[in-house]
């Protein structure tokens, strides 16, 4: 609710500071991108609270952040971004870890494990539209 709340909060100032500035309008194309971004923000924000109804938290922590060597990949695939190669054993590091943990936790849980992967793909998503 409160991040709904701050959203509905967000677009009212927009609007606002639209007719301040005298413009006849909102942008269409902020308006949009604001949008996307928070709706990816509050379901980030959601499969997150059910992702640990189901995961301890270190396991759904390990998983989540597993979603970072994925950013990691995808700017070096699609935006040429070049790393050293302390960034790519720290990502390998942290692979390793997130297989470790998920594999000898006993708070492993299909269900939970779907949520979280639903988390992590919203988590990059969101940091893509962001940039």
């Amino acid at each position: 609710m409160l991040v709904l709340s701050q959203c509905t909060i967000c677009f009212l100032l927009f609007f606002c500071a639209s007719i301040v500035n005298g413009m006849s309008a909102i942008n269409s194309t902020v308006l949009r991108r604001l949008g996307r971004v928070s709706i990816t923000y509050l379901l980030m924000l959601i499969t997150s609270i059910f992702s640990l109804k189901y995961l301890s938290v270190s396991t759904a922590t390990l998983m989540k952040t597993s979603g970072n060597v994925v950013i990691l990949l995808l700017e070096f695939l699609l935006f040429k971004k070049r790393y050293k190669l302390s960034v790519w054993i720290s990502a390998s590091v942290l692979v390793l870890s997130t297989l470790v943990n998920v594999g000898g936790t006993m708070s492993w849980n299909t269900v939970g494990v779907l949520w979280q992967l639903l988390n992590t793909l919203l988590t990059i998503a969101y940091i893509f539209w962001i940039k």
